[in-house]
């Protein structure tokens, strides 16, 4: 009689445990992706630190080079301006 008593309730218990199967693959897979993108997030993180280190060097050697350009146009007005005169260059 009990064995009967079982036998009816023996889908009801696989249907059970194949919900909380599912359930639990559920969490493991979210866990998984979370993982995962909490990696990626913190590598682009990284990267857009380092891309800020980079602009900010560009932008000081920009301002480098511009007062280079500057002291070339400079030489290079003040030479003009000697040959124009007919000023010799010493050796």
């Amino acid at each position: 009689m009990a064995l009967l008593e079982l036998a009816g309730h023996r889908m009801d218990l696989v249907t059970l445990v194949a919900g909380l199967a599912s359930i639990r693959a559920a969490g493991v897979f979210g866990q998984l992706v979370d993982a995962h993108v909490g990696m990626a997030a913190a590598a682009a993180s990284s990267v857009l630190k380092r891309l800020g280190a980079l602009d900010a060097r560009v932008a000081e050697q920009k301002h480098v080079v511009a007062d280079i350009d500057r002291r070339t146009s400079q030489m290079d007005q003040a030479i003009e301006e000697a040959t124009r005169r007919g000023v010799p260059w010493a050796p």
